[in-house]
């Protein structure tokens, strides 16, 4: 076993010393193409499922798709993210951020998909009227093409980043990860950040199954979309729980970098930043704006609605407070704490380049 296993990961290394650069250059214009497909395929999804639905109501119309669009931020993280990964080959494509975020891309894809597939189905329950969205064939099948495109790009990159790839290794790493976000650290003694990352990857974990799963109205709650997209948002949610997860573990490894907007965990802050703010800003203008009764299935759970906002409040504070810390400041805070003395020693060394350990 163990004379098969050095020769496998022999085998493993050599191949990971080849082309790297020039494959990973392929990588990277797939995952900018793939990004930028993906972001219009929700613009167009968006529009089609919010701006035709009464189309007289202007305002309703234009507030909701504006609330579809605050997931944008969230696929321009993660492409640019491994893109960036890309760009240094396979050797980075490698690590485990980058095959979590793959993972997390390929889920979100094919829900993505499914749910342009079905949206007769998910979207025809009944509040007030029916009306189940019906998008036209040729957008169907465009959407459901760039999914599938950006499952296989992702799943594709992650098979070849592991040394063993199988459905089962595939299932015990998501098992073992769900099984860590439900521990945190002690809060005197965690780095910065990470019990408030794992919270929210918690959180977003449970958004997503409620957008998944749970009946309306309360599957709205996560994105306040109504019946004609929450199902969808799923797949947003989704991609969320993965980023905060990710963050969660790079604050325990001392990876959250120190705001060079060039590494992955800078990629996914600001993602994330942008995400929450902007939510929160179009929600609070829905209130400003649009009279209560334009929304009966959210004053339905109103108490499970401001419970979401208080998360999206705590996610973009978070993310705004840590890309306020230099490496070195939160090196300098870390130290007093007992159990991290030794990482905080590794941090300060990376303090000078801004770079990700």
């Amino acid at each position: 076993r163990g004379f098969g296993s050095l020769q496998l990961r022999a085998t493993f290394a050599r191949a990971n010393a080849g082309p790297a650069k020039t494959q990973g250059f392929k990588l990277e214009t797939a995952y900018i193409l793939a990004g930028s497909a993906t972001a219009v395929s929700w613009i167009a999804i968006a529009v089609g499922a919010l701006a035709t639905y009464k189309p007289w109501r202007y305002m309703h119309n234009s507030i909701g798709v504006l609330q579809a669009l605050t997931a944008l931020p969230l696929i321009w993280a993660c492409f640019s993210g491994l893109s960036a990964a890309a760009r240094e080959g396979w050797l980075r494509l490698r690590g485990p951020d980058c095959r979590r975020l793959n993972l997390g891309l390929a889920a979100a894809s094919i829900w993505s998909a499914i749910t342009v597939i079905f949206a007769p189905a998910f979207t025809s329950a009944l509040v007030r009227t029916v009306d189940p969205v019906i998008y036209p064939l040729p957008l169907v099948i465009g959407v459901v093409l760039t999914h599938i495109g950006t499952a296989v790009l992702c799943l594709s990159t992650w098979r070849k980043s592991v040394i063993s790839p199988s459905p089962s290794r595939m299932l015990s790493g998501v098992l073992g990860s769900q099984w860590r976000v439900t521990s945190s650290d002690d809060p005197d003694q965690a780095p910065l950040f990470a019990n408030e990352y794992n919270f929210l990857s918690m959180a977003f974990t449970i958004f997503t199954a409620l957008a998944i799963f749970a009946p309306l109205p309360l599957a709205t709650v996560p994105s306040i979309l109504g019946k004609r997209m929450c199902r969808a948002f799923g797949a947003m949610t989704l991609l969320a729980a993965v980023m905060m997860y990710e963050l969660k573990v790079a604050a325990q490894d001392g990876r959250l970098g120190s705001g060079c907007e060039k590494c992955i965990t800078c990629h996914l802050k600001t993602g994330i930043l942008f995400f929450a703010s902007s939510h929160l800003a179009i929600a609070g203008a829905r209130a400003l704006l649009e009279s209560p009764s334009l929304y009966p299935a959210a004053m339905t759970c109103i108490p499970a609605v401001v419970v979401s906002m208080l998360v999206y409040a705590l996610a973009a504070y978070t993310s705004f407070r840590d890309k306020q810390f230099s490496a070195c400041k939160r090196a300098a805070a870390d130290a007093n704490r007992p159990q991290n003395v030794n990482n905080a020693r590794i941090r300060s060394e990376s303090c000078e380049d801004g770079q990700n350990i």
